[in-house]
């Protein structure tokens, strides 16, 4: 995905079509709430202009601790900061 993002020379106006396709405007009317309480997750979306992402994670007793993210996603953010992100496991 990053390579056909810089390929296509995305600017900060938005996503290139070459990439997406054709444009096509989706949006939310209404707050959605995703809970599975035995898992301890959830998520939720809110109707914006923008897409906004926060992401938390706690790991208590772990390195890695509570950690939280937030980005107003653009082709820059997207390609400098989410797209490098990785995976990682824990033996707990």
């Amino acid at each position: 995905m990053t390579e056909a993002l810089t390929v296509c020379h995305c600017d900060r106006r938005g996503w290139d079509n070459r990439v997406w396709g054709k444009s096509q405007k989706k949006s939310l009317s209404v707050p959605v709430v995703i809970d599975d309480p035995y898992k301890e997750r959830a998520m939720m979306a809110i109707p914006s202009e923008r897409l906004m992402i926060t992401y938390v994670i706690d790991y208590p007793g772990t390195p890695i601790g509570t950690q939280r993210a937030s980005y107003t996603v653009t082709p820059d953010v997207f390609l400098q900061r989410i797209s490098k992100a990785r995976t990682f496991g824990l033996d707990i």
